[in-house]
Parts: structure tokens; C-alpha cells; sequence
């Protein structure tokens, strides 16, 4: 299962990871909003339905974009 509203569900939940533009597309597919992900960035995307199959026979923009993940540059190593 998965979280909603911070409270644990008993619904479908899979992380997908993709590569642009196919994954940026799908995004914006789903949630019907333009989603622009740059490297390395996660978009999370929650559906109300209950199964799979809900969730895609819902169709375009029926997906909540809950935020985009944004990747931290690492801190630069001095070597002495």
C-alpha cells in the first residue's frame, strides 16, 4: 500500500523511473498540468483510486501532482 494525506492506504503505490522527454510526457499525461523535470528530479503523482486499473480508466489530468523532488548538488571535496 501507499500513504494519502499522510494517513497509509491499502492502495496500489510503485515507484517509475524514467528518462526525458518520455517520463516528463507521462507526467503531464497523467496530471493534465505541464510538468518540466530537469536532471535527476522526481515528480510525485498520487491517483484516488484504488486499483491500477481505476487509476488509468480515470484518464487525462485525473493524477494530483503532489510536488517535484529536486536533487541537491554535492558539496565540492577539497583534496590537500
Amino acid at each position: 500500500g501507499g500513504k494519502r494525506g499522510g494517513k497509509r492506504s491499502d492502495g496500489p503505490c510503485a515507484l517509475a523511473i524514467g528518462h526525458n522527454p518520455g517520463w516528463e510526457e507521462a507526467a503531464t499525461w497523467l496530471c493534465g498540468d505541464n510538468v518540466q523535470l530537469k536532471t535527476a528530479n522526481v515528480a510525485l503523482l498520487e491517483s484516488q483510486a484504488d486499483t491500477w486499473a481505476e487509476a488509468f480508466a480515470a484518464g487525462v489530468g485525473t493524477w494530483k501532482l503532489e510536488t517535484i523532488l529536486k536533487a541537491r548538488k554535492p558539496k565540492t571535496l577539497r583534496v590537500s
